[in-house]
């Protein structure tokens, strides 16, 4: 059974350490070299190329095209609105357990790739490197946050700060799979 270690924000970069602003630097250039590139949609696990798309310019210098984005139109919207649907079918019977490793599982990614995330923002949205870095360890935060209220809110739980929830009407149960 899944127990999280106590909750701990995920601390910032200290930029002015040369190691860590090194490190800024090699994501930095390794973003740089991939921008241009085109991005596909992605509607039920398969990439979409939309007939129109944009590009993102990078608001420090515009001149620079950090991405061209597949833009969705109405067809696009009603196919991802439907995988969605389709998706729910099976997720919704996803263990609690599952859900909060899946979000563990997406810290844990983001949080290996974090300086490469932050690099993306400094040219997609001109964040400086201390906010860009800041938003992906509230990102890692969130994810982290959220993995926890999942086994909170889990039935059965040790996690569970109580058996069942407790309403203005009284208490109640949610309802478990068939079978």
């Amino acid at each position: 059974m899944m127990m999280p270690s106590e909750f701990r924000n995920e601390p910032l970069t200290d930029f002015a350490a040369a190691p860590s602003r090194q490190a800024m630097e090699a994501a930095l250039r390794s973003v740089g070299a991939q921008l241009g590139r085109e991005f596909p949609l992605l509607i039920g696990g398969r990439a979409v190329r939309a007939e129109e798309t944009f590009r993102s310019l990078n608001p420090s210098q515009a001149d620079q095209v950090v991405g061209v984005v597949h833009q969705a139109g109405t067809r696009e919207m009603e196919a991802a609105v439907e995988a969605a649907v389709q998706a729910y079918e099976s997720w919704r019977w996803v263990p609690a357990e599952e859900r909060a490793a899946l979000l563990m599982r997406a810290a844990d990614n983001l949080r290996r790739r974090r300086l490469e995330a932050a690099a993306w923002m400094v040219f997609e949205v001109g964040k400086n490197w201390a906010e860009a870095d800041g938003d992906v360890a509230e990102a890692i935060d969130f994810a982290e946050y959220y993995a926890r209220e999942i086994l909170r809110y889990a039935p059965g739980h040790p996690f569970r700060s109580a058996s069942s929830r407790s309403s203005r009407r009284g208490t109640f149960r949610s309802r478990s799979r068939p079978g």
